[in-house]
C-alpha cells in the first residue's frame, strides 16, 4: 500500500538560512518559515522548520534571507532520538522539494529539485 506524503506552505521566512556541509560535503540548508492564519477572528502564527540538501540548497542560500515571502513545497520528515536527560524526543521537518518565491520581491523566481537529488542515505535526520 503506498500513502502520500506532500505538504504545502506558505509564509515568511524568521531569519537567514543557515548552512552546513555533510563530511561527504553535501549542503544541509536549514531554514524556518512563519506561516498567519486566522481563527475566530483571532491570528494565530504556525512555524515550520524546513531543511534543503545537496546543489539544490547550494542554490537557494543566497535567496533565503530574512523576512522572505516563500511558498514551500515538500515532504514531512520526523526525527527521533534521545536526550541527554535520557527522555525520548522527536521533531517534524519539511524535507523541501521546491522553493517559490513571492511576487514582488527582488528574487521573484521559482526554483525547483527533486527528492533525487540526495540519497535518502545521507538524511540527517
Amino acid at each position: 500500500m503506498s500513502f502520500t506524503n506532500h505538504i504545502v506552505v506558505d509564509g515568511n521566512l524568521v531569519r537567514d538560512g543557515e548552512v552546513k556541509f555533510l563530511p561527504s560535503g553535501i549542503c544541509i540548508l536549514n531554514f524556518t518559515v512563519a506561516h498567519n492564519t486566522k481563527r475566530d477572528e483571532k491570528e494565530e502564527v504556525h512555524y515550520f522548520d524546513c531543511a534543503a540538501f545537496g546543489k539544490y540548497a547550494e542554490m537557494l542560500v543566497p535567496s533565503m534571507s530574512k523576512g522572505t515571502p516563500v511558498l514551500i513545497v515538500g515532504k514531512l520528515q520526523q526525527r527521533r532520538w534521545e536526550g541527554k536527560d535520557g527522555a525520548k524526543k522527536t521533531a517534524i521537518n519539511i524535507f523541501v522539494t521546491q522553493v517559490m518565491f513571492g511576487q514582488g520581491t527582488k528574487k521573484a523566481e521559482a526554483a525547483v529539485a527533486t527528492d533525487k537529488e540526495m540519497p535518502a542515505d545521507d538524511l540527517p535526520f
